[in-house]
């Protein structure tokens, strides 16, 4: 599960720096969260789950969009990695 999730936010970031929008990206996630937690049966937390990575995902992907490439630049994309997987 974790290995599609990484396949997932990759290609996300990605589509986010060739759109630079956030709240589709951020969407995405979300979605993609909502339909692998839907799969064990417990909708409501998984509906939770998929707000909350929603709201991440905008900060994260806003924050991204902000930023220039240097050392800062590169720490956000990996804490963000590490928090929305």
């Amino acid at each position: 599960m974790i290995i599609i999730r990484v396949i997932i936010f990759a290609t996300v970031v990605k589509i986010f720096f060739e759109t630079e929008n956030a709240w589709a990206c951020a969407a995405i996630l979300a979605g993609v969260t909502f339909f692998l937690g839907s799969l064990t049966g417990l909708f409501a937390a998984a509906l939770v789950s998929s707000l909350v990575n929603f709201v991440l995902a905008l900060g994260y992907f806003f924050l991204l969009g902000r930023l220039e490439e240097g050392v800062i630049f590169w720490v956000v994309i990996i804490l963000g990695a590490l928090m929305l997987m």
